[in-house]
């Protein structure tokens, strides 16, 4: 995946060459943060709604 005009930090950059990772002060650039947590409450959700059901199907399965 690419995120244009971010460098391998995740910083909002030009060039994304290393002379300027002293010259921003961004910690990570909010698009990326954005899609970061989007794709872990993705995730978590998904994994969370699978452990339930599948629990709730050994529950309910007459045959187990």
């Amino acid at each position: 995946m690419t995120l244009e005009g971010l460098n391998h930090l995740l910083q909002e950059a030009e060039t994304g060459l290393p002379n300027g990772h002293g010259w921003i002060e961004q910690t990570m650039s909010p698009k990326a943060m954005n899609l970061v947590s989007s794709r872990i409450r993705q995730n978590i959700v998904s994994d969370r709604f699978k452990q339930f059901e599948d629990e709730y199907m050994a529950d309910s399965n007459p045959l187990a």
